[in-house]
């Protein structure tokens, strides 16, 4: 049986699966960006990082239309919040424990980005990697989530009234 809150049955079990479901995309997008950045010689430029905020953007937005046209083109902001934000700091998150995982193949490409941390960091740098990357996440997400929220207030009618 689902929990479900707010006036119009929003189910916790719902947001989730959403949240999964897009946040797998938004991992498999980082993962074939880092692919395609390494096959071209570009991985080194770790500023690259920057195109995956703008890719995680329209993954996240699609997260949240699909829960707002599910529900009469109406959806609660902290729903469509918590949407957004879980949506974009998983995918951060599988993105982080995959990177993680390759540098323990690549010694290399770990000892290049040792270069690049911080001294403080480089106690474990695989992991201070990988921490980077979900600390990054969490901040992001929030961003997004905020800013996505906002694009669906513009919409005059798309807030549910608790009034």
């Amino acid at each position: 049986m689902a929990v479900t809150y707010g006036t119009t049955g929003y189910s916790l079990t719902e947001n989730i699966q959403t949240a999964l479901k897009y946040s797998i995309r938004i991992t498999i997008a980082f993962v074939l960006i880092f692919v395609l950045a390494k096959i071209l010689g570009l991985a080194q430029f770790t500023e690259l990082r920057f195109i995956n905020y703008i890719i995680i953007y329209p993954i996240a937005y699609t997260a949240v239309k699909q829960v707002y046209l599910g529900h009469q083109h109406r959806i609660e902001y902290f729903n469509g919040l918590s949407i957004a934000f879980l949506t974009c700091f998983l995918g951060q998150l599988w993105y982080a424990v995959l990177f993680f995982l390759y540098l323990q193949i690549d010694k290399p490409f770990l000892d290049y980005l040792v270069t690049q941390l911080p001294g403080k960091f480089n106690l474990y740098p695989g992991l201070s990697s990988a921490f980077i990357l979900i600390t990054e996440g969490a901040g992001l997400s929030a961003i997004i989530s905020l800013t996505l929220m906002q694009y669906f207030k513009w919409k005059r009618g798309r807030w549910n009234s608790h009034a």
